[in-house]
């Protein structure tokens, strides 16, 4: 997924929690990419 379909997802999204729920996630999965962990150890 490109990081302007991202972007017009969260910013389709009303609800600001449902948003933040979606950024902690996007945060997490970048991260775990970034630092190359494996998904399972979560």
């Amino acid at each position: 997924m490109s990081t302007a379909q991202v972007t017009s997802i969260i910013l389709g999204m009303k609800n600001s929690s449902e948003r933040r729920g979606l950024v902690d996630a996007v945060s997490k999965a970048e991260l775990i990419k970034i630092l190359g962990l494996d998904l399972n150890q979560f």
